[in-house]
């Protein structure tokens, strides 16, 4: 039982909250020193494959053209119900760090 506790858990653990904290700081990143570009959603759906307490959060896939033309595609999860009111084509603002536009965000963050 020990091996389990001491072993086991940090050797799943320790790797996941590594890619979570990256993934937070970019969206961070970006948010703090992002150059904004105008966006569009498009697609909203419910994620399945993520559910906590019952309740599955809406992905929202946007669009947006950086300064040099290339076209990136973001997604963001929001758990909050208006989320399903948005809409394909809706504008919006994206933020993305100009040397990894990969590292992007949508202004202002949803929940």
């Amino acid at each position: 039982v020990p091996f389990f506790w001491t072993v086991i858990f940090p050797a799943i653990g320790i790797p996941l909250w590594i890619k979570g904290r990256r993934r937070a700081l970019a969206k961070l990143e970006a948010l703090e020193r992002g150059a904004a570009a105008p966006a569009e959603i498009v697609e909203v759906f419910r994620d399945g494959s993520v559910e906590i307490n019952g309740r599955n959060p809406w992905m929202i896939v946007y669009t947006f053209e950086t300064a040099d033309g290339r076209r990136v595609e973001g997604r963001v999860r929001g758990w909050e119900p208006e989320n399903r009111d948005r809409e394909r084509g809706q504008a919006l603002w994206a933020v993305y760090v100009r040397e990894d536009p990969e590292r992007n965000a949508i202004w202002p963050p949803i929940r």
